[in-house]
């Protein structure tokens, strides 16, 4: 019978294991697919996550950069990676983040971890450099100029092997000395030591690169200081007109080249043009910084 032979068709042989059902079957692929896209979305939070925490320190939210950055920090110990470079990196920016935000002795910190993840292997040299140039940096603001002269200078052969003496980060060593120089009242070793940045500066910057920005700031503050204010001003003014090319009006560091100018036609005599300069100043610290901040 026609009846007969379709039970027969469907009806499974006694000694098989009964076909698994389509639903079953179509919710395991469905629950597989969505722990799929789960373990996609975990992976790539971490490059978003990063991306974030470096947005918001470039924007100069340095209080969210903290933030995003732990978080950041937390999910590469959840997460080990073979490779170490974003964790070092991290450490970095980190330390970083609090030097902005003056907290120097958690800055040092993160530096050090940062070196000490980086000297394990060659491959992170250039981490290990970036790392340990900003440790001394931080010394610098700490006003501890002998001791970050002394890692500047241990820092030389290293920075001359691996990018050579003709680049950015062989030039901010010198650069680097000359701010401690001067902070040591030795303003001709200083002036010299920012000369020699600009030299190499020359060669390898462009020309609106805030490279020039920062050393024109410094050689305006070695002029001030020794009385040549007519030098002072013209390169304190292209400090902050190169400054504005790179960062926004507001940008908490533009503040002090505001500052700066204002000094110079205080020291000069001229308290009416250096009012607005000053209170502008005043005016860029007060959006970032709250009035008890150290």
């Amino acid at each position: 019978m026609v009846f007969g032979l379709s039970l027969n068709f469907i009806t499974p042989i006694t000694n098989t294991k009964p076909p698994v059902k389509p639903l079953l079957f179509i919710s395991f692929i469905y629950i597989l697919c969505f722990i799929g896209v789960e373990l996609k979305a975990q992976k790539d939070s971490l490059p978003e996550e990063y991306d974030l925490a470096k947005d918001a320190y470039w924007e100069g939210n340095y209080n969210e950069a903290e933030t995003l950055f732990i978080k950041h920090l937390k999910w590469l110990d959840d997460h080990p990676q073979k490779d170490k470079t974003r964790r070092i990196k991290t450490l970095t920016k980190l330390g970083d983040t609090y030097r902005h935000l003056r907290l120097f002795h958690k800055s040092l910190e993160y530096y050090g971890q940062a070196m000490q993840l980086a000297k394990t292997d060659d491959r992170y040299k250039e981490w290990y450099l970036d790392a340990a140039n900003n440790r001394s940096y931080v010394y610098s603001k700490m006003f501890e100029p002998l001791k970050a002269i002394e890692e500047t200078n241990a820092l030389m052969p290293i920075t001359a092997e691996f990018f050579g003496e003709e680049s950015s980060d062989y030039a901010n060593l010198h650069m680097n000395n000359g701010i401690d120089y001067y902070k040591t009242g030795d303003f001709y070793r200083s002036t010299q030591a920012f000369l020699q940045a600009l030299a190499i500066f020359r060669n390898v910057s462009e020309p609106d690169s805030e490279d020039f920005n920062r050393i024109y700031n410094n050689l305006g503050g070695n002029y001030r200081k020794v009385g040549d204010y007519e030098k002072a001003l013209e390169y304190a003014e292209k400090a902050l007109e190169i400054k504005l090319k790179n960062y926004p009006p507001d940008h908490p560091s533009v503040a002090k080249y505001h500052m700066n100018i204002g000094k110079v036609y205080a020291d000069m005599g001229e308290p009416e043009k250096a009012l607005p300069f000053l209170e502008r100043a005043l005016e860029i610290e007060q959006i970032h910084y709250p009035d008890d901040h150290p």
